[in-house]
């Protein structure tokens, strides 16, 4: 199926749908076409979505993760809870809440709830299957729950509890999934059930919207 069929299959999900969110997300860097998605932006308000929100890179790793986890114990004998060197900067989320603000949406920063001055977490517990990032980029199981925990606090406005939070419908248009759900297979319309509510998925592929 092409980019735009796969585009329009989406968006006919989304109008039937009538979600009180939509979730953006993707790998984009400086080579991107952000026309693109400032095109799907003002398609998606065109629709009367109430909130679009964009969720921003998480943090690239030179020589992946786990490599970089392994020199660090080579040198230091010590196993890092956050590393500084060898991963990307601020600079590409600041470049996305630029371009957020200008579009007039919502805007999650990933790298800010996975990193700080002192470098990226390299982990959320204590054994191998805690490490946040299995390669350059793409989070682990462990990692994507954290993360999508954290993005919860924002996007629903309180703490993250079900008992207390009515099903929200969410879609997600996202570019590469697994970095955020850990799962390479989601299917729009799929119930992806998560600690603080139901998300519906509707995945639009990272280069048709790119």
């Amino acid at each position: 199926m092409k980019c735009d069929q796969v585009n329009e299959l989406v968006f006919s999900f989304i109008k039937s749908s009538v979600p009180d969110i939509v979730l953006l997300h993707a790998m984009w860097g400086e080579n991107s076409d952000l026309g693109k998605l400032r095109q799907t932006i003002d398609r998606l308000k065109a629709l009367g979505v109430p909130r679009i929100v964009i969720l921003g890179p998480v943090p690239v790793w030179k020589r992946t993760l786990p490599h970089s986890l392994v020199n660090f114990y080579r040198f230091r004998h010590s196993i890092a809870d956050r590393i500084g060197a060898g991963v990307t900067g601020p600079q590409g989320d600041q470049q996305m809440e630029a371009f957020s603000k200008g579009a007039g949406v919502e805007y999650i920063s990933a790298w800010h709830l996975l990193c700080n001055s002192e470098g990226c977490m390299t982990r959320v517990g204590p054994t191998a299957n805690d490490v946040i990032t299995t390669d350059i980029v793409h989070l682990s199981d462990a990692g994507s729950n954290f993360l999508v925990e954290a993005i919860g606090r924002s996007l629903f406005r309180g703490p993250a509890d079900l008992s207390k939070t009515r099903r929200t419908r969410v879609e997600f248009a996202i570019g590469d999934l697994p970095s955020v759900t850990g799962s390479s297979t989601l299917e729009p319309g799929q119930v992806l059930n998560t600690s603080f509510a139901t998300f519906r998925s509707g995945v639009i592929p990272r280069h048709c919207i790119s």
